[in-house]
């Protein structure tokens, strides 16, 4: 009877296995998901998400430099003349290469259209500071650069907090470095060698308003 209560008692309460059990498809399936997020987290340098967060640097100084109302037009206009460049060349890629791919996504379509939309602000700004250039009213024209510093500032802040976001769910690592890549041929050949040139010289910069 004894043994027979033992036997029972064993079956009720079988010993647990030290090892976790998991399916090798979950397994590989967990694995997988957490090497794209490592080679789409900055790790790749060809990650489209990678090269943008890259690009935006040398353009963020220089709008805290646009918006800064005490910082006087002999810092102003240097540190625009080197914005709208480094814009324009970065615009037209990004429009060409990401925006196009992102417009092939019901999830990510009204993103892409927020983001021409924007560019095509800035560039109709860009255009009215070129017609103020000849004009004596200088306080339009720093008021009009706060303006288009803004909205740049603007759209970089959503690009990265929001947009990335969703382009890490919606794709693999290896389409983000496909897109990053084409990012790259996009590139006009005489601005871009312009543009990779004055990346260093605006990132190495510590003094806030020297450009």
């Amino acid at each position: 009877m004894k043994n027979k209560s033992l036997k029972l008692k064993k079956s009720l309460n079988p010993k647990k296995s030290s090892k976790p059990i998991v399916t090798k498809g979950v397994t590989q399936g967990v694995a997988k998901e957490k090497k794209q997020l490592v080679k789409s987290d900055g790790s790749n340098p060809k990650d489209i998400i990678s090269l943008i967060l890259r690009d935006h640097e040398p353009i963020k100084k220089l709008i805290l430099v646009l918006k800064d109302s005490e910082a006087s037009m002999s810092k102003k206009r240097p540190a625009y003349s080197e914005f709208k460049k480094l814009l324009s060349v970065h615009a037209k890629a990004e429009q060409d290469s990401l925006y196009v791919r992102m417009k092939t996504e019901d999830v990510l379509r009204v993103e892409a259209l927020e983001g021409d939309m924007e560019h095509s602000l800035s560039a109709q700004l860009l255009s009215e500071i070129q017609m103020l250039e000849k004009d004596s009213d200088k306080d339009a024209w720093m008021a009009k650069v706060k303006v288009l510093a803004e909205l740049v500032d603007h759209h970089i802040k959503e690009e990265e907090s929001d947009v990335f976001k969703l382009l890490h769910k919606q794709f693999s690592a290896d389409v983000l470095t496909e897109i990053g890549k084409d990012y790259l041929q996009k590139f006009n050949p005489v601005q871009s060698n312009d543009f990779r040139k004055r990346i260093p010289m605006v990132q190495n910069d510590s003094t806030e308003h020297t450009l």
